[in-house]
């Protein structure tokens, strides 16, 4: 006979009110359309940064020119590097807009709500980390952490200064597109949006180093990279690291994953 399961709320961060056999050591987190986002964002952006930033490095120039010397020409034009830098960045635009048009629309919305929300936790959990004291423990946090939500948000903004930045430099002399097209944008225009674009560049390369060593390089945090491969995390590592999400899901489905 089974043990009945208690229904009244229970403090965070406490184990889960089903019998212990049947929680799964496993927690769902991310769902596919949010992994496929993921992936098609970040491998699209370091191809655009290895293309953005190849003309800036001999080596890499010579080596593309190279290649793409050997492809048939683009609007009358030979194909360089800028070219293939556009053709990235078509991808890099359309891959989040196919999958909120054909993928699970609610689980991003989800993911919207929570980024742009920051309760008393995650404004303690800041203060935390810009005045450390090595003794008092973080405050506990959601899914997404208060760190995550600051990211995913200049990600957000990036994205959109991309886009408008590099539409301007579309029409860039340099390029097949911009020479066969006809429509030139004023001087003081495209140097502004390219000095605006290689400083977003320069920003969010960084921005990725640092995502980069948490999830695949900290000891202590590198497991969340499970989250992205495979859509669930260990639900011992989420109660120390997101007790306030583990809770939530444990109370509305106990039985989830």
């Amino acid at each position: 006979m089974s043990v009945p399961r208690r229904r009244q709320p229970r403090p965070l961060p406490t184990t889960s009110t089903q019998p212990a056999a049947a929680i799964s050591p496993w927690i769902g987190r991310f769902t596919r359309t949010e992994r496929l986002l993921h992936w098609s964002n970040a491998i699209a952006f370091l191809a655009l940064a290895v293309t953005g930033f190849g003309p800036h490095l001999p080596p890499v120039r010579a080596l593309f020119n190279a290649v793409l010397a050997r492809l048939p020409p683009l609007f009358g034009h030979p194909v360089t590097l800028i070219d293939l830098h556009l053709v990235i960045a078509m991808f890099f635009v359309a891959g989040p807009l196919v999958w909120i048009l054909i993928g699970d629309g609610r689980a991003l919305r989800a993911d919207a709500q929570e980024i742009i929300h920051f309760d008393a936790d995650d404004r303690d959990w800041l203060a935390r980390i810009a005045s450390p004291d090595g003794q008092t423990p973080p405050p506990p946090q959601g899914r997404f952490n208060a760190g995550q939500k600051l990211n995913a948000l200049a990600t957000i903004i990036a994205f959109g200064g991309f886009v408008a930045t590099g539409v301007v430099l579309t029409f860039w002399p340099n390029s097949s597109i911009g020479a066969a097209g006809g429509v030139q944008v004023a001087g003081s225009w495209r140097h502004g949006a390219a000095l605006l674009h290689d400083l977003l560049a320069l920003v969010s390369v960084a921005l990725v180093a640092g995502h980069i060593y948490l999830a695949a390089l900290n000891p202590g945090t590198r497991h969340s990279m499970q989250g992205m491969l495979h859509g669930r995390v260990r639900r011992d590592w989420a109660r120390e690291h997101h007790p306030k999400w583990v809770a939530a899901v444990e109370e509305r489905l106990p039985q989830e994953w």
